[in-house]
């Protein structure tokens, strides 16, 4: 599993562990002065990738980052064959892309918030003003993303949002 809590000191002292590199200077992995109360492994979107590349049209994971689910098959369509230079743009666009779509309606407006007209039918901006949409009825997010890195985000017609 994901939970490596006990193995906090073997992975520790085996310099298992690789720190974040802050403007030149590693941070401590583990700060003595701060407690531990959990120690978990996330995958990244580099084995998801790597998985497309050899072939698979599903891939299955444990614990991933939410953004590495999205930026793992964009590096595999897009990423590898850009210039070095580019690289580092792409992939955080593709981040930004995972993060929108992991938000799901609240990209799309199910973040709305206000409370008095919230219970109503055509709460969070129902687009016909008809009954239809609304939160009952909310659009998820549909993003399209290009290889320059660019994209664009929108949702079903009719919906909530």
């Amino acid at each position: 599993g994901d939970d490596l809590f006990e193995r906090v000191s073997e992975l520790s002292s085996s310099n298992s562990l690789m720190p974040f590199d802050v403007q030149g200077e590693p941070e401590p992995i583990l700060p003595e002065f701060k407690m531990c109360m959990s120690f978990n492994a996330y995958l990244g979107a580099e084995p998801i990738a790597r998985a497309i590349e050899g072939g698979a049209q599903i891939v299955l994971t444990g614990r991933c980052t939410d953004s590495a689910l999205v930026v793992g098959p964009l590096l595999a369509l897009h990423g590898r064959y850009l210039p070095r230079s580019k690289q580092l743009d792409f992939l955080a666009a593709a981040s930004v892309a995972g993060h929108i779509i992991e938000c799901g309606c609240q990209t799309t407006g199910g973040n709305f918030t206000d409370w008095f007209i919230s219970n109503r039918p055509l709460a969070a901006l129902s687009p016909s003003g008809e009954q239809e949409g609304g939160w009952s009825d909310m659009g998820f997010p549909v993003l399209t993303f290009f290889p320059d890195g660019s994209m664009e985000v929108g949702k079903s017609e009719g919906t909530g949002g």
